[in-house]
């Protein structure tokens, strides 16, 4: 009796949690994904002040449930084939820029294909491998083997450097 009144407080303790959420909640993102669920996060913890976050943003691949974490939050190309993945439902697409100076001097790329006589700017993925260009228009998919003069280690220094 005395373990089954044990027990029974237990589950009343959880079930009287559930409305009041409290507790640590890793996440591990890159640096890109963290500045889009900043404010869902920062809302989050408004609505439940008893939630600690620790968000962890790191330029590498990390093994989620190895290190402690709770979630990652990663592209879906990058997500282990192992791992389950859902969509955040934030739809962001890439897109090709360049300075009026470079179009200046170089020209306007005008499909696709016209990309590969560019200097474009290279992204490193965490995993050392570079960023591939796709585009994409209506359903049509193209991949783009980029080349150029400068590699830079996020797509943040990409910008920013164009």
């Amino acid at each position: 009796r005395p373990a089954l009144q044990d027990i029974t407080d237990a589950v009343n303790g959880v079930n009287q949690l559930k409305d009041h959420p409290s507790g640590l909640i890793r996440l591990n993102a890159s640096t890109w994904a963290a500045d889009r669920i900043l404010p869902f996060i920062l809302e989050f913890m408004d609505k439940y002040p008893d939630v600690k976050v620790d968000l962890v943003t790191e330029g590498r691949l990390v093994d989620i449930v190895g290190e402690g974490f709770d979630a990652g939050l990663r592209l879906a190309s990058l997500v282990p084939q192992d791992m389950i993945a859902l969509p955040l439902g934030i739809d962001e697409a890439l897109i090709v820029v360049g300075s009026q100076g470079y179009f200046k001097k170089f020209g306007i790329p005008k499909t696709p294909g016209d990309l590969v006589a560019h200097s474009c700017i290279q992204a490193r993925l965490p995993s050392g491998a570079l960023m591939r260009w796709e585009l994409t228009k209506g359903s049509g998919e193209t991949w783009i083997k980029t080349t150029g003069q400068l590699t830079v280690g996020t797509t943040q220094l990409a910008v920013k450097a164009a």
